[in-house]
């Protein structure tokens, strides 16, 4: 594109988007979206400038540009007509000509005038929008994955070729998949091979027994028939018959259907590829969906978003989506998250939730009765009935049991490659596998006697024993052939559920990270990267991120850059977040002044605070807070209270909701980590962000002994007329769809599982402002209790809470925590002034009584029952965090649980029973194995990690648990906290100068 027509392109894609601003708004769209699309809208004004130009056959002048810039601008500057152009773009649908034309009539403007033909060049943009938007959003993790249905946008793109005067995809894509009747082959579409059991070589496949569900399926298949776009999803574990059962069910479609069965050059990658050239009576077939939608989330999204346009798209139907997964994978994609904010697989429960059809796993009765008539002539059959355990005939005919006993009696060699490719599946990798990296895992898998006695070509010997077929069923890690690679190994499905169960407690060895560092496949190492991330191996993770992050993966990106500031490349570090926030991370403003100031470095992360205020997206009211927190522990408390004061502002129109944890000061006598706590309990918050910045605030002026400040900023907290929302509310007409639709909201915010309708929205809005003021509430009375002013704390709370006899009830239990209730009692007995007699008029004792009797039913102050449901009593209750507070153990001898049962159960997979072994040898003082069990059930993905960074902090291992906390574990319970961080450990160890 010539220079002058790229910035006429520019200039003109920017003004669209200013254009239509207001619909931008309404629907979100961030940073990262506004980028890309303004990337797309370049390229198709280029495409009209340029054709506009060439229709003139003039030479290229800046008087024409200027003209040709000066009629396209009247085009796109007015908001009605920009918010066409972006519904073309986001809605996959070409504005309407007519429409167009009439809106061009009522600006003056005539488009026959237009300097070449009108529709043809409107044609022509909208080829070009939809062409760039296919290749925008179509690209790992781009920002506009989860606006744009590739499927449909591909589809539009294709109706236009031919008045754009382009190549269309239709006159040259061939169809999806193939004829059905040329599937011949059940392996093809990955049914299991059966056993031998002397069956005739001829009879591929056993015999097929018919089950239940098989009804269900032969319905669906029929509904497809009929005309009707359908997806079924089988459900259950390894070798019980999912992808039989599917293969049966071909048999019913007509020679007229086609199949597809995408796989190279990956699953999601092949399938997001392809959907354009699916078209009517076409079956999906989608074994092991999971591998589809889970292995890379963002490809997953974009996966199932294509797949549900696709089940509503009259003109492509009919398509039968045949799926199968097992009963785990079918949970993570369909059971809703607790409330974060952002959904990983929204896209996928959507498209999932209710098309799954379980099967079982065994044979019920009358199935038995079914195959032993089978059996009559079918010797495979015959030997399932006679050996299979508990029903399972699937399995037993898939060579599940053959395939443990193969492992069990395996030599070492063999054992070991068995192994490697157990814990490569289980951490992560794709079910195909390299020779290289079975080759280099194996090693770690053996003894040094072991290893001593092995031959020269002992790793061949071990993947030819590995591959050989196992009573006429694959081996345990067979050899695959495949079109695009060399050879491949695959584990056995069945071994490979068995042993996501069996070896949960397994701690895989250095050579197995190895191996997936230098031979996994690429597209595999980010979710591998993330095992590493969950089981505390953070050198490991970054090392596995770093191909990811140099194709600008955001996980990546984030990961890597958080990595680089704790080991200290702080220019680096910065540099990579900049590069999150260019490839869509929204945070990574926010991330990078974290980092910042977590090294200290306060003056340079409020720099970044700055810039994450600024960056819009709502967030100025959490960088003003997190600056602020940085500043107060930096010990400059006054600085803080400017960003807090700009944070609080309850005129501001930004409603930002927030759930956070704040601390409450505690006063018994309770163990709690050194460290972690600081003698505090948390307690859930959800609020606005002003609420939040006058809480915190507060609480800062508190601990700091400034209490007469911290009480007229609880005050503040505390004035519900005040607040930011009834602020903003009484701002707004009350009928207006806009507070209507912030009310609902606001509902959602306060109870996710809420589903009522608003229909008073003032209710709603004092609702929120209430549960700040509650909290402000309590937080001042304690500050007062503290300080040991009993009148001024019973002043408070009768200022502050409507109903006395609540407000004793309040008082008794805030006393009672504080330590302060014999002095309490003795004033409310003698004092003769206003506040004592009311006190006296209701059944103090008893409330004191009461509040004593909580306390030691739970051993911890239960802020829930200080007040009632009325006051707000739900965002009192007390969370604690992972293995805190502690109490006090039995010694494991005066103890019912058995240690030696306890590890029994450890080793045979139930991995939840590391964090009790911790705790009884917490509690018994045998800090080494407490520590060293707290770090296996954390590389194991449990809990943990903090609890020994805690028990090192109180044994007084001040350095060793910082270190630990700070750089992780290394492979197979070996802990960094015992090493020194040098050259060796990692690419750079001198810290560089921040830039300025």
């Amino acid at each position: 594109m010539d220079p002058l027509l790229f910035g006429i392109a520019t200039n003109l894609a920017t003004d669209v988007l200013k254009a239509a601003y207001l619909r931008s708004r309404d629907i979100g769209l961030g940073d990262a979206e506004t980028r890309a699309l303004r990337r797309a809208f370049t390229r198709a004004f280029g495409v009209l400038a340029t054709d506009v130009v060439q229709a003139r056959q003039d030479e290229l002048t800046p008087d024409l540009v200027t003209l040709v810039e000066g009629q396209l601008r009247r085009l796109v500057t007015d908001a009605a007509i920009a918010e066409m152009l972006l519904a073309a773009a986001l809605e996959e649908r070409g504005p309407d000509p007519a429409r167009l034309r009439e809106r061009f009539e009522e600006l003056g403007f005539d488009p026959q005038t237009f300097l070449t033909d009108f529709d043809t060049a409107m044609s022509r943009f909208r080829y070009a929008l939809a062409d760039e938007l296919l290749q925008e959003a179509g690209m790992a993790r781009s920002p506009l994955f989860n606006r744009v249905v590739l499927a449909q946008l591909a589809a539009v793109r294709d109706e236009l070729a031919h008045l754009a005067g382009r190549p269309g995809a239709d006159e040259s894509r061939t169809p999806a998949g193939r004829p059905i009747r040329e599937w011949t082959d059940p392996f093809a579409l990955e049914v299991h091979p059966a056993i031998s059991a002397g069956a005739d070589p001829a009879d591929v496949l056993p015999q097929y027994v018919r089950r239940e569900h098989d009804a269900e399926l032969g319905r669906i298949v029929a509904s497809a028939m009929d005309g009707r776009s359908v997806i079924r999803v089988l459900v259950g574990g390894s070798s019980t018959g999912k992808t039989r059962a599917c293969w049966e069910a071909l048999r019913l479609l007509p020679d007229t259907w086609r199949l597809w069965h995408p796989l190279s050059p990956g699953r999601s990658e092949a399938l997001l590829g392809g959907f354009a050239a699916v078209g009517p009576r076409t079956v999906l077939w989608l074994n092991d969906l999971h591998d589809y939608l889970l292995h890379d989330p963002a490809a997953g999204e974009r996966v199932a978003a294509g797949l549900r346009e696709l089940l509503r798209d009259p003109d492509r139907g009919p398509v039968l989506i045949l799926g199968t997964t097992w009963p785990e994978y079918w949970a993570r994609l369909t059971v809703p998250p607790p409330p974060v904010p952002s959904d990983p697989h929204a896209q996928a429960r959507s498209l999932l939730t209710g098309t799954d059809l379980v099967v079982p796993q065994s044979f019920a009765e009358p199935d038995r009765e079914r195959a032993a008539e089978a059996a009559r002539s079918d010797a495979r059959l015959r030997d399932a009935l006679e050996h299979a355990i508990d029903g399972e005939v699937a399995q037993y005919l898939a060579g599940g049991p053959a395939l443990l006993e193969r492992y069990r009696t395996a030599p070492p060699a063999a054992k070991a490659v068995i192994e490697a490719a157990m814990d490569a599946r289980r951490l992560g990798h794709g079910p195909d596998l390299s020779r290289d990296m079975l080759r280099r895992a194996a090693p770690g898998y053996l003894t040094g006697r072991q290893r001593e006695g092995l031959a020269e070509d002992w790793r061949e010997e071990a993947l030819a024993y590995t591959g050989t077929p196992c009573r006429g069923a694959s081996g345990p890690v067979a050899g695959r052939p495949t079109d695009a690679s060399p050879l491949v190994y695959r584990l056995a499905d069945y071994l490979d559920q068995w042993a996501r169960r069996a070896r949960a407690t397994v701690l895989a060895p250095a050579s197995t990270w190895d191996a997936l560092y230098q031979y996994g496949a690429e597209q595999d190492l980010p979710a591998v990267a993330k095992e590493a991330n969950r089981r505390h191996l953070y050198r490991r993770a970054a090392a596995l991120y770093r191909p990811a992050a140099e194709a600008s993966d955001v996980d990546a990106l984030r990961v890597s850059a958080h990595y680089l500031a704790v080991v200290g490349e702080v220019d680096e570090a910065l540099m990579v977040y900049e590069r999150a926030a260019d490839a869509g991370y929204s945070l990574a403003l926010e991330d990078a002044a974290q980092a910042l100031a977590d090294l200290g470095l306060v003056d340079a992360s409020l720099t970044w605070w700055r810039m994450a205020a600024d960056a819009g997206n709502n967030r100025a009211h959490y960088a003003g807070i997190c600056a602020a927190r940085s500043l107060a522990r930096a010990g400059r408390l006054d600085e803080a209270l400017e960003w807090w004061e700009r944070a609080a502002d309850p005129d501001d129109d930004e409603l930002v909701w927030y759930n956070s944890t704040l601390r409450l000061r505690c006063w018994w006598n309770h163990r709690i980590p050194s460290g972690v706590l600081d003698n505090t309990v948390t307690v859930p918050f959800g609020n606005t962000g002003a609420q939040l910045a006058l809480l915190d605030a507060a609480r800062a002026l508190h601990r700091a002994g400034r209490l007469a400040e911290a009480l007229r900023w609880y005050e503040r907290a505390a004035d519900v007329k005040r607040s930011q929302v009834v602020t903003w509310y009484q701002r707004q007409d009350p009928e207006s769809d806009e507070v209507h639709e912030v009310a609902h909201w606001l509902t959602q915010q306060l109870d996710r599982k809420s589903r009522r309708t608003v229909t008073d929205p003032a209710d709603v809005f004092f609702k929120v402002a209430w549960k700040g003021h509650s909290l402000a509430v309590l937080h001042g009375a304690q500050a007062l209790a503290e300080a040991g002013d009993t009148a001024e704390t019973v002043r408070w709370l009768f200022d502050k809470i409507r109903d006395d006899g609540q407000a004793v009830t309040v008082a008794a239990k805030v006393f009672r925590i504080a330590r302060h209730a014999k002095q309490a009692a003795e004033w409310i007995q003698r004092d003769d002034g206003d506040l004592a007699v009311r006190v006296r008029a209701h059944p103090w004792a008893d409330a004191f009584r009461e509040a004593s009797r909580e306390i030691c039913r739970s051993g911890r102050p239960d802020w829930a029952g200080a007040i009632n449901d009325t006051y707000g009593a739900e965002i009192f209750d007390v969370l604690e965090p992972r293995g805190a507070p502690y109490a006090e153990l039995p010694h494991p001898r005066h103890h019912r649980l058995d240690l030696a049962d306890l590890h029994r159960k450890v080793a045979g997979g139930d991995v939840d029973q590391l964090a009790t072994i911790a705790q009884l040898y917490r509690a018994a003082g045998r800090t080494e194995e407490a520590v060293k069990a707290y770090l296996h059930s954390a590389e194991c993905g449990k809990d943990g990690f903090s609890e020994a960074v805690d028990l090192l902090r109180q044994a007084g291992r001040e350095d060793e648990a910082e270190r630990l906390a700070r750089f992780g574990l290394e492979p197979g319970g070996a802990s960094l906290a015992t090493t020194r961080w040098t050259t060796s450990n990692r690419r750079r160890c001198k810290p560089t100068k921040l830039r300025s």
